[in-house]
Order: C-alpha cells, then sequence, then structure tokens
C-alpha cells in the first residue's frame, strides 16, 4: 500500500511538472507496480527514464514488446520506471524538442531548453517529482555498428546519485578513496579552441577551480617524456665528433651525467641560488625505466579534469541552428568514452556576467554562438562544471564531485536548487 501511495505522490508530480515543461510522457506504471521486487534495496522508488525512440513519429503507438536492459535492471532491485522524459530527435542537441511532444521548457525559465540530450529528465528531478532518473546520450557513429548509446544516473543529490547506482551496478560496483598521501591534482580545460566560454560559465569554472595545475607542471612532465631514453631515437645517429643543435647540446649532456650528481645540481640551484622552478627540471632529468616513464603520465599526472559542460548556461529556443557546432567540451569525452559527470555551481548574474565590450569573437562558430548569450535574459538560470575521470571509472569520478560538493560547502557556496 505505502508503494502505491508513494507512487500516487510521484505522479501528482509529475502532472504539475507536464503543465509547465511538456517534458514528461507516462510510462504505464501499474505494469511495474504491481510485480515489483518488495525486497530490493531501491523497492517502490519511481525511476523516471529517456527512452531513444521518443519522438519519432515512426514508433507512435508501437511499444517494443521486452524491456530495455537497463530498465530491466532497476526493476530487479524493487524501483519503478513510472515516467519517460522528453528527448530531442538523435538525442544529438542541447535542446528537446521533437514533432511529438513538443517542445520542453527549461524548469528555471520559460524559452530557454532544460539541454539535452537528456533534457526531458531534469524537469522532475528539479521538482521533485523524481528524484533519480537515468538519461541517454549518444557518443559516435561507427561505420557498419551505428550509434553506441550510453545510459548514465541523474539526481536530486550526490548521495541519491550513489545510492540509486550502488543499487543498480552492485555486482561490479569498484570501493575507491582518492589519494591521501599527495594532493588531488586537476587539469582545468580553460578553453576548447574553438569556443570560449560565456562570462558565466567561466566564473562558475573558477569557482570550483581554485586550485588548478600550472602550466609548468606540464613542462616538467613533458620534458621528462622527451628525454625518457636519453632521447636515443634521435640521437644515436650523431657522429662522436658532429656538431650538436645548440637547444639539445645541454640536455644530452646532462643525461650522460650519474644521477648523484644532478640531484646535487638541483639542491645547489634550489637552496644557493633560490631558483625552484630550474630546479624542479634538473633533480627528475634522467633516463628512465619503463616504469617510471608510466608514472610520468600516469599517477604523477592529473586525477580529474574539470571543464565546463556547454559554452551557455542554456540554449534559447530555436538556439541549436546556431550553437551545434559547438560542443566540443561535453562531445570530446563521449567520443573517448571518459566517465564525467556534471553538477550545478551558481547561478548566472546579469550584472556581472555580462559579455565584456572588448570581446571579439575568433571564428564564424564562436561569434554565432555567443549571439544567443545574454546574460539580462538568462539572470537565474543555474550553471555547472563537469568533472572528467578515467574511462570506466565512474565510481572515482564520483568521488571527485563529492570532494568539489564538500569545499563549495565549506566555502558557503553550496548550489541552492528550487526547495520542495
Amino acid at each position: 500500500m505505502r508503494m502505491l501511495t508513494r507512487l500516487f505522490y510521484y505522479i501528482s508530480a509529475y502532472l504539475r511538472v507536464h503543465l509547465t515543461t511538456h517534458s514528461l510522457q507516462p510510462a504505464v506504471p501499474r505494469k511495474w507496480a504491481r510485480p515489483a521486487t518488495r525486497s530490493g534495496s531501491l523497492a517502490g522508488v519511481p525511476v523516471s527514464l529517456n527512452d531513444s525512440s521518443l519522438g519519432y513519429p515512426v514508433f507512435t503507438n508501437a511499444p517494443v514488446p521486452n524491456d530495455a536492459p537497463i530498465v530491466r535492471l532497476h526493476h530487479d532491485v524493487g524501483a519503478i520506471p513510472y515516467v519517460k522524459t522528453n528527448v530531442p530527435l538523435t538525442l544529438y542537441s542541447y535542446e528537446t524538442t521533437n514533432d511529438v511532444f513538443g517542445v520542453t521548457e527549461n524548469p528555471h525559465k520559460q524559452s530557454y531548453s532544460p539541454g539535452g540530450s537528456s533534457g526531458g529528465e531534469s524537469d522532475p528531478l528539479t521538482f521533485w517529482s523524481s528524484r533519480v532518473g537515468i538519461g541517454t546520450r549518444c557518443t559516435a557513429t561507427v561505420p557498419g555498428q551505428g550509434v553506441d548509446g550510453i545510459q548514465s544516473p541523474m539526481a536530486k543529490t550526490l548521495d541519491d546519485f550513489e545510492t540509486l547506482w550502488r543499487a543498480v551496478v552492485s555486482l561490479s560496483w569498484k570501493e575507491v578513496h582518492l589519494p591521501l598521501d599527495r594532493p588531488i591534482r586537476w587539469g582545468v580545460l580553460w578553453d576548447d579552441g574553438v569556443v570560449a566560454p560565456s562570462p558565466t560559465c567561466l566564473r562558475a569554472l573558477k569557482t570550483a577551480g581554485r586550485n588548478s595545475p600550472r602550466p609548468y607542471e606540464g613542462l616538467q612532465i613533458a620534458s621528462q617524456l622527451l628525454f625518457a631514453g636519453r632521447s636515443k631515437l634521435f640521437s644515436e645517429a650523431f657522429h662522436t665528433f658532429e656538431t650538436k643543435p645548440l637547444g639539445i647540446a645541454p640536455a644530452l649532456c646532462a643525461l650522460t651525467l650519474p644521477r648523484f650528481v644532478m640531484k646535487i645540481y638541483a639542491w645547489y640551484l634550489r637552496y644557493i641560488r633560490r631558483d625552484p622552478v630550474y630546479a624542479g627540471l634538473v633533480e627528475n632529468f634522467h633516463e628512465k625505466t619503463i616504469q617510471e616513464s608510466r608514472g610520468s603520465s600516469g599517477d604523477n599526472g592529473v586525477d580529474f579534469i574539470l571543464t565546463i559542460p556547454n559554452t551557455l548556461p542554456a540554449v534559447p529556443h530555436g538556439g541549436m541552428r546556431h550553437g551545434w557546432k559547438a560542443c566540443g567540451y561535453a562531445g570530446l569525452f563521449n567520443v573517448l568514452d571518459y566517465s564525467a559527470g556534471v553538477m550545478p555551481i551558481t547561478r548566472i548574474n546579469k550584472i556581472g556576467d555580462k559579455l565584456p565590450p572588448w570581446f571579439r569573437a575568433r571564428n564564424a562558430i564562436e561569434r554565432s554562438n555567443h549571439r544567443i548569450y545574454n546574460s539580462e535574459a538568462m539572470d537565474g538560470l543555474p550553471v555547472g562544471v563537469q568533472v572528467v575521470g578515467r574511462r570506466l571509472d565512474e565510481e572515482r569520478d564520483l568521488e571527485g564531485m563529492k570532494l568539489i560538493h564538500g569545499l563549495m560547502a565549506d566555502a558557503g557556496l553550496t548550489y541552492q536548487g528550487i526547495p520542495l
């Protein structure tokens, strides 16, 4: 009885959301409510989900006979998929609209899209008509293999997110802990070289990424990788008395010295000459084994990449006519199949986030994208960041998101959503 009462509450909330945003379609909940697993870890929890076929006229009134694997996994742990959320046709869009179910509104501001490709999923989460849901996204087309789709959880809070995903993938969930013996290393992608972030997205990135690594650290890693094998690739063909290039001769000479000599020289630079920058380049400058070389680009590299999910807080209806090319920040990591999570950080401010008068677009894509940016019209829209981890390492990526959330809370900058 309590399971049906809980479902009735969420359906009532769903109706309120749909009247506002046009984002939801019923998924015939009675089919799942009656035989639901009552002893599962998500027993009785209503779940909203995306359907990649939603919005295609050819699939209207033609339901498939069997549930998708992701739906069956939720059913096995007692969850009740009670509603489908709207998606853009093909999923390749930051604007959620199709001919069957129409245009989905942003829950925070009318006339703007809630995003994509899982845009409709954000609306019930925002208005508390769902605590957890399943989003859908496409990655890349492979000749002869079609389009590889991704199903990923979306939730009201990180705790809800973890509870859902632990329950669904319980057998393969990995317990991970961030290192305590060294600082967490963050790489920050400030600009993808095509479209610079809008002022408000850049502010969100600076807020979450105050302790980003310096380019100097990249120079340290690069110098070690370039000369890991004593540059034998290009130096072994030199004759003994042949003139060496002036730029590389000192480096080749240093690589022939015993390691303790370089350590002493680094100590001299650091404490006598008071030059820690040069010392940092010198102290690990030596031929390396395969294991040491892997360390330079592996565990000694960055733990996470922090960037924006899109150059704009939201796309106005019809804006994808101009903005479809500016998807590098999210598309890059989908193509690479890296783990990535998006979380809200702040809201746009109509005064402080105006586009500066001296802004000049670098190319036609950037020009058309920033043309639809309007801080006054967008005032109050949420702005988020994207935390990117390694491939098949979602659990660690979640820990990175928790870290940012905790630091924001300690600084009194916790994002506040729409209250219940």
